[in-house]
């Protein structure tokens, strides 16, 4: 299955998880020059920035290995447009969050984990 296929069906299985959770999305795949930001959500009065890994093999690494200083970096950025140019309500707390995805080899889940606050600690 095609890498972007993946994404996809990790993304979309994050958002319906959400959603049951009671978070309100309000966007998906939020893009701008300095990067993308695949789910942003409200929980109460907390904005949250939410980065899906969809993993079918722990090849690669832990989904939380894939979140470089660059890739942090590219986070915080594109956060901090989305906070300048795209909300029209000032949100005081924000965090970025982490969801892993593990599917099997037929596509299906397997395990999500919420990691909150990824870069707490940093």
């Amino acid at each position: 299955m095609q890498k972007i296929t993946l994404g996809y069906i990790g993304e979309s299985m994050a958002e319906n998880w959400l959603r049951a959770k009671g978070f309100q999305v309000l966007a998906h795949n939020y893009r701008c020059k300095h990067g993308e930001i695949d789910l942003i959500v409200i929980d109460a009065d907390m904005l949250i920035f939410i980065e899906v890994k969809t993993r079918t093999t722990s090849t690669f690494g832990s989904p939380q290995a894939s979140i470089t200083h660059t890739k942090r970096s590219h986070l915080i950025k594109t956060a901090l447009h989305f906070l300048n140019t795209s909300t029209r309500k000032h949100y005081k707390t924000w965090r970025h969050d982490l969801i892993a995805i593990r599917l099997n080899r037929n596509h299906k889940l397997q395990s999500l984990d919420h990691i909150k606050n990824i870069f707490d600690g940093y």
